[in-house]
């Protein structure tokens, strides 16, 4: 069985609970945020640290502010930004998303699957993409 990979756009609360528990599950994960300062006290510590229904630390894969480089070859796109930040991320996910993936917008309350739909449809990117969309967050944290 090959490695699960998965980029995790956002480091808020959502996708810093995801990009730990999905490592601590076995995934390969590069969590991609558009702050480097977000990202900062993550790497200093070196881990993501988990307490509540799922426990334990993470070292995340890889820490990025390149959705590029989050995003080219994995299997799985978690998108977990809240619905103003979609433009934001909109042009730079259509550029690199490829058909073969799964999209995963968690949430993705108020429309956020169909704007990415559009603005992928607008920037020439992939068609057919699989997308999920969750209506709250999988992850709830603090």
């Amino acid at each position: 069985m090959t490695e699960l990979v998965v980029a995790v756009i956002g480091a808020g609360n959502v996708g810093c609970a995801l990009a730990a528990d999905l490592t601590i599950r076995g995934a390969r994960v590069r969590l991609c945020t558009r702050s480097e300062a977000r990202l900062r006290p993550i790497s200093e510590v070196g881990e993501i640290t988990l307490t509540g229904v799922v426990s334990g630390s993470a070292q995340v894969a890889t820490l990025t502010t390149s959705v590029h480089e989050a995003v080219t070859d994995a299997d799985v796109v978690a998108v977990t930004v809240p619905t103003p930040a979609l433009p934001f991320y909109g042009g730079p996910l259509a550029e690199v998303c490829t058909a073969d993936q799964l999209l995963w917008l968690d949430p993705g309350h108020s429309g956020g699957a169909l704007f990415l739909a559009a603005e992928f449809e607008r920037r020439g990117g992939p068609t057919g993409m699989p997308v999920c969309q969750l209506s709250t967050a999988s992850h709830g944290s603090q």
